[in-house]
């Protein structure tokens, strides 16, 4: 009898992993390169933000990255690489370096323009479409 419910539960939990897969809107892959200034930048994170005022459908999911060692990122949506095909309002973090002897609890200044931090001040826009890069270039602070 426990052998049969673990099978049951071993054939339901198939059925949900393989349900799960083609509901969702299709993705495009989305990578690109970050550079802060003259130089690339080395880690932090980029967001892709649905832009209502472009078009993009409401409900659509944020695409995220972090920015590897190689100035590289990748946007994965909701797990799954990619975003959704669309215009995107986009923000980049990079954490600074501390002052030298400054508290250890002190706040690390960000490496990058405050406007680029901010979604409602960000002058970056793009549209997420099939193909090529989606290299980002900010000014220096």
């Amino acid at each position: 009898m426990l052998l049969r419910v673990f099978q049951i539960g071993s054939l339901l939990s198939l059925i949900a992993l393989v349900g799960c897969d083609g509901g969702g809107p299709s993705l495009t892959p989305v990578s690109g390169t970050v550079t802060n200034g003259d130089a690339l930048a080395t880690s932090g994170t980029v967001t892709f933000e649905p832009d209502t005022a472009k078009g993009t459908t409401d409900g659509q999911s944020t695409a995220s990255g972090l920015i590897e060692s190689d100035g590289k990122y990748i946007l994965y949506t909701t797990a799954k690489e990619g975003a959704v095909p669309g215009w995107y309002k986009v923000t980049v973090n990079i954490e600074g370096t501390a002052a030298e002897g400054a508290d250890e609890y002190a706040e690390i200044p960000s490496a990058v323009r405050a406007e680029y931090t901010s979604l409602e001040k960000t002058p970056l826009s793009i549209e997420v479409k099939a193909g090529g890069d989606f290299n980002i270039t900010l000014e220096a602070k």
